[in-house]
């Protein structure tokens, strides 16, 4: 989604830009009638990620009548490495930007011993990049212990037009829509059902609460992946709804719907979803770790507790419960910093580093 928005911002400005992407089965990507399709399968641990093969003498042909001026490199696996070859060999001056954690994925899936290959790839891979972009602060400082650089921030923003509170009434009709009994409090997950998002330690805070705070809960945790049976064996027995991936108004209508949206992954680069809660009127619970700090605040708009410990986070879930005041002031919050965060000014910032980049390698920066 970032990155169609970025191709809507370059084409607004009058930038002509050709998306080069994985084909997807069925899929309804935004910029799906304008993008460069590449036959693709299923990557074998993330079977929901494609990995694209590339067709080399087609995509050359593309890209030589396309004449690109500046690649931005968006992926590190087997089209950002056609990308890059393609401009080393053509003296394009080349970007990249750094989207996911994949270093502290591995213990995740039992290959940490894979780390320190890992870290020579990156390393190799972003060696020609004049420039890498990261989403928070963060992740910059981590790019710098790699020793992984020059680095700038590209951030992201959030669509108020779409997530923004709603009426009462829509509210309530979505609450019961989703199963949820007058007086019980919301508690919304938006995300990947995967190992890295962390989401048993939420299971194993759940389980922990006191019986009076468990009786008038309710979970919903939205999305899919590859470890959906596996998460939903761990919230068994609970007052957990899992009612699949949404979209679109459908999902801006169940952050509304919230109370509070709980957030325990630890190993998050920005994480967007929370900024769409923000936006939404609804306040965090999640962990103090990774890219989200970079707008959730403690007492602010979250509550914010220890990377993977269960009970700090059962105790924040307790503290939510028997404290509406307390959500109703973070909720005011949340609001103000979403609404400071406009896509415009976070694209005019990146396009005047592109600017910068072919200044600085003298290659003509167009319109």
């Amino acid at each position: 989604m970032t990155l169609a928005r970025l191709k809507e911002a370059l084409e607004a400005r009058g930038i002509p830009v050709l998306v080069v992407a994985p084909d997807y089965p069925a899929t309804d990507a935004p910029f799906d009638r304008s993008v460069e399709r590449n036959m693709s399968v299923p990557f074998l641990l993330y079977p929901e990620i494609r990995l694209a093969v590339p067709r080399p003498f087609a995509l050359k042909k593309t890209l030589d009548a396309f004449r690109p001026t500046l690649c931005h490199l968006a992926t590190p696996a087997n089209l950002g490495l056609f990308g890059r070859a393609y401009c080393l060999r053509r003296k394009i001056p080349i970007v990249a930007s750094y989207h996911t954690h994949l270093d502290r994925y591995l213990d995740y899936y039992g290959l940490g011993w894979l780390l320190p290959v890992l870290t020579e790839y990156m390393k190799w891979f972003h060696r020609p990049c004049r420039m890498i972009y990261a989403p928070s602060e963060e992740t910059i400082r981590h790019l710098e212990r790699l020793g992984l650089g020059p680095n700038a921030l590209f951030s992201r923003g959030v669509d108020t037009g779409r997530f923004h509170p709603r009426p009462p009434e829509q509210v309530h009709a979505v609450r019961r829509r989703l199963g949820v009994r007058e007086g019980e409090t919301l508690f919304l997950y938006v995300g990947r059902l995967a190992r890295e998002k962390d989401l048993d330690v939420l299971a194993d805070a759940v389980r922990g609460l006191s019986d009076d705070v468990l009786r008038r809960s309710r979970f919903v945790l939205v999305g899919d992946g590859p470890h959906a049976e596996e998460i939903k064996n761990r919230f068994a027995g609970l007052p957990v709804v899992f009612p699949g991936f949404l979209r679109g108004e459908a999902l801006a209508e169940a952050y509304a719907a919230a109370d509070w949206f709980v957030f325990p992954s630890s190993t998050e680069t920005f994480g967007n979803v929370a900024l769409e809660a923000l936006a939404s009127g609804v306040p965090v619970i999640g962990s103090a770790a990774g890219g989200v700090t970079s707008f959730l605040e403690d007492g602010q708009n979250a509550l914010l507790v220890p990377p993977r410990d269960p009970n700090a986070f059962r105790q924040a879930l307790e503290t939510a419960h028997r404290r509406p005041a307390l959500r109703r002031r973070l909720a005011e919050g949340a609001l103000k910093i979403a609404r400071s965060r406009s896509w415009d000014a976070i694209f005019d910032r990146l396009i005047a580093s592109y600017r910068a980049v072919l200044q600085e390698t003298g290659v003509a920066a167009g319109p």
